[in-house]
């Protein structure tokens, strides 16, 4: 009997879990719509008004942990500056 709740249990938890965006195995269909954590997630992620190009380029670097800064940071950080400055002269 307790082996029988611990299966109905884990299912449950599995299928709460396909509903958080986090853990979802497979995106909604076109159009179903969008949970209000997947919409947040979304704006968070692709917003035009709180995502501005040079903010988006410049989020990896902030984010890098100090490993990554010892490896890849100077040639991540000319790229991306360099790509700024296109940006700004409007060359791309």
């Amino acid at each position: 009997m307790l082996s029988c709740l611990v299966l109905w249990l884990y299912f449950v938890v599995i299928q709460e879990m396909e509903k958080h965006p986090f853990f979802m195995t497979k995106a909604p269909e076109a159009g179903e719509p969008l949970s209000p954590l997947m919409e947040g997630l979304q704006q968070l992620k692709y917003s035009e008004t709180d995502n501005t190009p040079q903010g988006t380029i410049m989020r990896p670097i902030k984010e890098t942990s100090s490993h990554r800064v010892m490896e890849t940071f100077p040639l991540t950080l000319v790229s991306q500056l360099k790509y700024v400055q296109l940006c700004e002269k409007k060359v791309l």
